[in-house]
């Protein structure tokens, strides 16, 4: 369910921090690509909630998705309002690393 949103993750981390091809348009291209990679576990995690109601719950791995997912789109914000650069935004990175881990 994840490979999409580690590959959205490696993809950022490498283009953005490693090969720091930056400026603010192609941040922005880059905040989309890890739009594209949670909008997978997302809906899923949503469908399985609707669907299973509050047994959803009773399994502690969907505790780390919700966290997972919810921390995710706090990221896309973080970085589309800040910017990858800030400190908090690679606090916020790398919480999100060690989690999709």
């Amino acid at each position: 369910m994840h490979l999409g949103l580690t590959f959205s993750y490696l993809v950022f981390i490498e283009m953005v921090y490693i090969l720091n091809i930056g400026g603010e348009e192609n941040n922005k291209y880059f905040i989309i690509i890890l739009c594209i990679g949670i909008s997978y576990p997302f809906m899923y995690d949503n469908f399985q909630m609707l669907k299973q109601g509050t047994s959803y719950w009773d399994d502690p791995w969907n505790y780390s998705d919700f966290l997972l997912i919810w921390s995710g789109l706090f990221q896309i914000g973080n970085l589309a309002i800040s910017g990858p650069y800030e400190l908090h935004s690679r606090l916020v990175m790398i919480i999100m690393v060690f989690g999709i881990l």
